[in-house]
């Protein structure tokens, strides 16, 4: 990409284009790793012949610091995939309510480039909810091709009130997808609209006295059609005050794992993502990148631990049951919980293996009896 034409586009369209806030940065990386994962398993499935990932508050597709925005670097990863999978189509479906944006985001895309014959841009104009409503669109979209498409629905809102969890459930109900959605939970808990708030929380049926409980009922609303598992990672400020939730719904456990190992190559780890103010002074550390994942492992281990023997007490289970529920109840991802968390319970007792396989090394095909 030419820097200097990119420089000269951030200047055209200035009062156009908003600041990166703090964090967005690295949601943005976060929503970018899981894609790319998303992309190696989705091109290796024969059924899926038209690849979709649907921005439907798309922006303009830039900063005002010259950073690109979420589809925009989708669209560099289809860059990279589409070569590769030449009987693929890679449509990057984008919605905006604000025309000129739009016409921003095309400036973007012809700047960026693209790089196969199988990429397609689509652009629509028009309200998020109405989007999501869109049934016809999608229909002929989806089923523009014989075989099964693979869908990732990408929606990051202003605010709290702009998407109607109706529309959402709708879309949900309706199409075979994953989503990745932003959930302002700063805008819930300050309430600064007050009657506005609550009118929202009334009409979309997510009324609640305190925002766990609401993020709960959401979840629960959202978990809807094909959608089966789910996982939300924070977002706070540099007064560790929540500012949203990265919220992910996917029909498929593996869609789940693949989010984990983009969570952790994102943020090594960490319960939540904080801003923080870069400093000009270096200080020197004795720790490695390394040490503070394996401490963050460690602990989460033991939260892992603790909350699956509260959990299955006095049960006997397979180890799937126990992978889904770890996976979505604590950050840990699937590689980690035979060594961190099963084997360490066996080794003290708390859990007994119960040696129903042929190969007893074979941890995933057993079943486990859990004496707490």
């Amino acid at each position: 990409m030419d820097n200097k034409v990119l420089k000269g586009l951030v200047e055209k369209y200035k009062p156009h284009l908003d600041e990166k806030k703090l964090q967005t940065t690295y949601k943005i990386d976060y929503i970018t790793k899981y894609v790319e994962r998303w992309l190696y398993v989705v091109c290796n499935v024969p059924e899926n012949q038209n690849i979709n990932f649907i921005d439907c508050m798309c922006n303009a597709g830039i900063y005002s610091d010259g950073d690109l925005g979420t589809g925009v670097r989708v669209l560099e990863l289809f860059n990279e995939f589409a070569p590769n999978n030449p009987y693929k189509e890679f449509n990057l479906i984008l919605n905006d309510i604000d025309k000129d944006r739009l016409e921003i985001y095309k400036s973007v895309v012809a700047l960026v480039g693209i790089e196969a014959k199988n990429i397609h841009i689509h652009y629509n104009n028009c309200d998020v909810n109405e989007f999501l409503l869109a049934d016809n669109y999608f229909n002929s979209l989806f089923n523009c091709y014989p075989n099964r498409s693979a869908n990732l629905v990408f929606v990051d809102p202003y605010n709290f009130c702009t998407v109607k969890i109706s529309a959402l459930e709708h879309f949900l109900d309706k199409k075979y997808c994953e989503l990745l959605f932003n959930l302002f939970t700063s805008d819930y808990v300050r309430n600064q609209d007050k009657a506005k708030m609550q009118q929202y929380c009334k009409d979309e049926k997510i009324i609640a006295q305190i925002k766990e409980q609401m993020v709960e009922l959401l979840k629960n609303r959202l978990k809807t059609g094909q959608i089966k598992f789910s996982f939300a990672y924070e977002f706070k400020s540099l007064t560790n005050t929540e500012l949203y939730q990265i919220m992910f719904f996917t029909p498929n456990i593996r869609g789940l794992e693949k989010l984990k190992e983009a969570l952790w190559i994102t943020f090594n780890g960490k319960e939540f993502h904080r801003n923080t103010v870069k400093t000009n002074t270096e200080q020197l550390s004795f720790f490695t990148q390394e040490d503070e994942k394996d401490w963050m492992i460690e602990y989460h281990s033991g939260v892992a631990q603790k909350v699956l023997l509260q959990k299955f007490n006095g049960q006997t289970l397979d180890y799937l049951t126990m992978e889904i529920f770890i996976i979505e109840n604590t950050i840990l991802n699937g590689n980690q919980i035979i060594e961190n968390v099963l084997q360490p319970l066996i080794k003290t007792g708390k859990i007994k293996k119960l040696g129903l396989v042929e190969n007893k090394s074979n941890y995933k095909k057993d079943k486990y009896q859990v004496i707490g």
